[in-house]
């Protein structure tokens, strides 16, 4: 999960855990690559399903959510798309990577958003200091 990517105040040992997988595909990749072996990881953001929603709030869900770059939840189907591509000969030439599928939720810094919308800061200094 994203989880590999970035730190988290709960939980540590599950980030960490993930984490491992991620240098996991790369040793994988790196001792089987030239006997045609490919291995990838996707690490999935917010995905809306059964578990989710009985795991994570309506209230939580739409934090989560609103730090996406795409205003939505993640689906099922955004990861099996990603899977069938890596699995696929379209493929072929990628391996050891990891594939974020988190509707650019990592791409940017959330805070700076919610700051702002608070009106606790502008993004533009300037705006700040002409007042």
């Amino acid at each position: 999960t994203n989880q590999s990517l970035a730190g988290d105040l709960t939980q540590f040992a599950y980030s960490a855990a993930k984490a491992g997988v991620n240098a996991l595909t790369r040793s994988i990749a790196t001792a089987y690559g030239r006997q045609g072996i490919r291995c990838n990881t996707v690490a999935p953001g917010f995905i809306a399903t059964a578990a989710t929603s009985k795991a994570v709030s309506p209230e939580m869900a739409d934090a989560i959510v609103s730090n996406n770059l795409i205003p939505r939840a993640g689906q099922a189907a955004d990861l099996a798309h990603a899977v069938l591509y890596l699995v696929s000969d379209e493929a072929s030439f990628v391996t050891g990577q990891l594939i974020s599928i988190d509707g650019g939720q990592l791409s940017h810094l959330p805070h700076y958003s919610y700051l702002n919308a608070s009106g606790m800061v502008t993004t533009n200094r300037a705006d700040q200091e002409a007042e």
